[in-house]
């Protein structure tokens, strides 16, 4: 398990090196090969001038693992897809997301109201 997490988080690293925002970081997007995780799936990707640069909002992605900026239709930088792979790697420890709803408004109240709790 660590060292699927820590390839996970080391290709995360080149991503975000190379000033790209992923925008859809979720499980069914890593790829596991010959014991070999791979990033897949960059159709919404965006290459920036920086990484910390902020973008208008497009509403893309898999909402359970949208960071609040992206639900709240706020500005958003490459530090939303830090979020989404601190969701994927609850997923991938504790079996779930750690929030859950019937709607992005919904998960947007979620995250902000209730706790994260770590079974």
């Amino acid at each position: 398990m660590i060292d699927i997490l820590k390839q996970i988080c080391n290709g995360f690293k080149v991503v975000h090196e190379k000033n790209i925002i992923h925008r859809d970081i979720k499980p069914a997007n890593f790829l596991l090969h010959k014991g070999v995780i791979k990033i897949a799936d960059f159709g919404f990707a965006r290459v920036v001038d920086s990484v910390d640069e902020q973008e208008a909002l497009t509403f893309l992605g898999s909402p359970l693992y949208m960071p609040p900026q992206i639900l709240a239709k706020d500005k958003f930088s490459s530090k939303c897809d830090v979020w989404s792979l601190g969701v994927t790697i609850y997923e991938i420890l504790f079996g779930r997301p750690p929030f859950t709803a019937k709607s992005p408004p919904e998960l947007l109240e979620n995250i902000r109201k209730k706790p994260l709790v770590f079974p």
